[in-house]
């Protein structure tokens, strides 16, 4: 069961796309304007990255809010990244999932990298920090390897 999002998103549109010329594309599509730069930085290991596909969220009535939902990278070695964007006034939010798939095991990736500080666990979560702030919950799969989900929010000025 999924608890990662709990965004219901009744009466939303969608449009997919496997060209990474095609994501900047995809928000002036549907009249979601003014955060062009906050897409591409917050795709921009999407957009340098051979693989991929993204594709995109948002309420035809709504001009203020728009997703994005990309894949990429190889097997053991990937990344599912959502980006929910929302203009107001001259900012740009971005609230970002991201979730990294590993072939290490996550105790072989907290060592490796220290600055993940163990918080607590639920269920098969092992929530980390590090020393900004933001958190890194890990989950290792039955198969092995390790799942790292980061919740991250920032904001842009508008373009």
């Amino acid at each position: 069961m999924k608890k990662v999002s709990k965004f219901v998103w009744l009466s939303a549109l969608l449009f997919s796309v496997s060209s990474h010329a095609g994501l900047i594309d995809l928000a002036p599509k549907v009249g979601f304007t003014g955060c062009d730069s906050a897409i591409k930085e917050e795709f921009k290991e999407y957009l340098t990255d051979a693989t991929g596909r993204v594709s995109s969220n948002y309420f035809e009535k709504n001009r203020k809010i728009f997703s994005l939902t990309a894949t990429w990278g190889e097997v053991g070695d990937s990344i599912f990244q959502k980006t929910i964007f929302e203009k107001n006034d001259q900012i740009c939010y971005a609230y970002r999932i991201t979730v990294i798939t590993l072939k290490e095991s996550c105790m072989s990736f907290k060592e490796a990298n220290p600055v993940w500080k163990y918080v607590d666990s639920s269920g098969d979560y092992v929530w980390t920090k590090n020393a900004g702030g933001v958190d890194a919950i890990m989950q290792s799969p039955p198969y092995g390897g390790c799942n790292i989900f980061y919740n991250i929010s920032k904001k842009y000025p508008a373009d």
